[in-house]
């Protein structure tokens, strides 16, 4: 049960509802210590994740650029420049995303991370009105987020299919940007837990939805950067045959096998560096903090609440070492 510190209840009761929350947590084996754990290693674990999301969008980019200008020479065209806003010059690719796509996705991911952590702390019987604050600024956030996504254009593939959908990201973090303000406002304003526990039941599915769109987006990306890497290794072993059968010299093959190693490492990293399923962990992890906040004190519940947390711990540590592995292999 999440105690949301109802303020208005007498002393005496607030001091009863916490006694009861804690007799809750310890059901399950943990006392009050226990439960700042999973929260703190919740925070840890999300900021990890969003470094690596936010190098998962940037190596993309690197990637497309990379095999653009691979096809351009295999094929002996020209390569073109175009200008950018800070009057330098950037080689013209089509299938790069928006610097400032990526940025907007990884705020999202950095509000959407802090309101779960807030709602935890709120279960763990952190003062209702600081945590309702925070939330408030979240949401803030948000909206500026949603703004700045309705400035940008969709990237569409060769096919017509919007690949980074900056409008529909838009009109599905909008929603959710309200719908954190609604339950910081119960928050601030010292509504019941049961007030506050219909609102988050009522925008459970507009976070969800949120997170399901940024989780399809990275596997489109991903099965992108595979391709573009494929074609690379490709390219780099015939590069090696053609040194062979036109007896280059020993330093043209070792230098072409080399670069068949680097990518075959590379191959290894991308698919550790993935951030998906950690976002759908994430995702989980919001869906087990709303179903406990449902529960009306089910011991069950707390323990797949922090059963989920573990999980998405879990999977940010190896996450965050590939992610650091990949962009040094890159440089």
């Amino acid at each position: 049960m999440l105690s949301f510190a109802d303020e208005r209840r007498p002393k005496g009761r607030r001091h009863t509802v916490a006694l009861v929350t804690a007799l809750a947590v310890f059901a399950v084996g943990c006392g009050p210590t226990d439960y700042q754990k999973p929260i703190h290693d919740f925070g840890e674990a999300s900021r990890v994740v969003i470094v690596a999301a936010n190098n998962f969008y940037c190596n993309y980019n690197f990637l497309e650029t990379r095999n653009s200008l691979s096809e351009t020479a295999t094929m002996g065209k020209e390569i073109k420049l175009k200008p950018t806003e800070d009057r330098l010059m950037t080689v013209d690719v089509p299938m790069v995303i928006d610097p400032q796509a990526i940025e907007v996705r990884t705020k999202a991911l950095r509000v959407l991370s802090k309101y779960i952590a807030n709602l935890a702390e709120l279960a763990s019987g952190k003062p209702g009105e600081a945590v309702g604050k925070e939330t408030a600024a979240l949401s803030k956030t948000l909206d500026q987020t949603v703004d700045d996504a309705k400035k940008l254009a969709d990237l569409v593939d060769s096919n017509g299919h919007a690949f980074i959908s900056n409008s529909k990201f838009a009109s599905l973090a909008s929603p959710v940007a309200s719908a954190i303000g609604a339950v910081a406002q119960l928050i601030v304003n010292h509504k019941s837990r049961r007030e506050i526990e219909q609102s988050l039941a009522q925008q459970e599915d507009s976070v969800k939805a949120l997170m399901d769109l940024l989780s399809r987006e990275m596997a489109l990306i991903y099965e992108r950067q595979k391709s573009n890497l494929r074609l690379n290794q490709m390219l780099a072993s015939q590069i090696y045959n053609e040194a062979v059968k036109g007896k280059s010299g020993l330093a043209e093959r070792v230098s072409a096998a080399d670069q068949i190693a680097g990518l075959e490492r590379e191959a290894q990293l991308l698919q550790a560096a993935d951030p998906q399923p950690a976002v759908d962990k994430m995702k989980t992890t919001f869906e087990a903090l709303v179903a406990y906040a449902k529960s009306d004190k089910n011991p069950k519940t707390i323990a797949d609440l922090f059963s989920t947390v573990q999980d998405f711990v879990s999977e940010a540590g190896p996450l965050g070492d590939a992610s650091h592995a990949l962009v040094a292999a890159l440089q």
